[in-house]
């Protein structure tokens, strides 16, 4: 390690701690000498607060009114600011789900529209066999639901792969961001999806039910 003078020291690391905000290391007293050839010098002081209720600010500004204080940080201070921050990134992150969402929604329509085209002709004669509009649209909705669940189950497996990436790109030297996911975000992209999904299914059961059996059956393939 190094001091603020640049002078380099040899410092045996006993254990790795985690700190969400900011580095440091702890020594003991007796380490610190050993290390540095002098005893160490305490010039800060970690003040515990059982109830402040509110008067951090003129705590703070009586500890700074002290001759000897040249600065006093708030833990409170640096946590609202990082809610702060981590509030801003909402509406990134809502213009990120709508977007997806809308994608998912055109990928999901295109592939079903696509889908009934090229099967008008099969879905035609089923109508004519008697099947209900129901019972039509069913046919295309199960595979539907089941390629939907699969792509919720891959989805899920890779988007955590993604945000995990993305997590570790942006944290800063000073900051760690926490790394987690909760169970509900994993439902909550799954309902979404399935949504969207079942948006896609009833405006082709609209189109289904408008569908000309005759001139689906006379056309030429």
């Amino acid at each position: 390690m190094k001091d603020e003078d640049n002078n380099s020291y040899t410092v045996k690391v006993e254990v790795i701690a985690e700190n969400y905000f900011a580095h440091f290391i702890y020594m003991s007293p007796s380490y610190y000498e050993q290390i540095f050839g002098e005893k160490a010098v305490y010039n800060a002081q970690f003040l515990k607060l059982d109830s402040a209720d509110g008067k951090e600010d003129e705590i703070s500004t009586k500890l700074m009114d002290c001759k000897k204080v040249i600065n006093v940080t708030l833990t409170s201070t640096i946590s609202n600011a990082s809610k702060d921050s981590a509030s801003k990134l909402n509406l990134v992150m809502l213009v990120i789900i709508i977007s997806s969402g809308s994608l998912a929604f055109i990928v999901l329509y295109n592939l079903t529209n696509i889908n009934v085209s090229e099967r008008i002709r099969e879905l035609s004669t089923i109508k004519v066999l008697g099947f209900f509009d129901n019972e039509v649209t069913m046919y295309i909705l199960r595979e539907n639901m089941i390629l939907t669940l699969l792509g919720i189950l891959a989805g899920s497996f890779m988007g955590r792969i993604l945000y995990i990436f993305i997590i570790n790109t942006a944290e800063t030297d000073i900051m760690m961001m926490f790394p987690d996911i909760y169970i509900s975000s994993y439902i909550y992209s799954g309902l979404i999806t399935l949504l969207f999904s079942l948006l896609v299914m009833i405006m082709m059961h609209i189109k289904l039910k408008s569908v000309n059996m005759i001139d689906a059956l006379k056309s030429v393939e």
